[in-house]
């Protein structure tokens, strides 16, 4: 989905920080008005 749409973004950590790293590191990079995150165990 990312490769075709530029709104998507995937992040991925060099390391397992856990869900609380990950969540503030998508929100560093997100852009726009809105976000929305995947359940990360799903």
């Amino acid at each position: 989905m990312a490769n075709s749409d530029s709104r998507v973004r995937v992040v991925t950590l060099v390391e397992n920080r856990g869900i609380g790293a990950a969540t503030n590191a998508g929100l560093e990079i997100a852009r726009g008005d809105f976000v929305c995150f995947l359940d990360h165990d799903d």
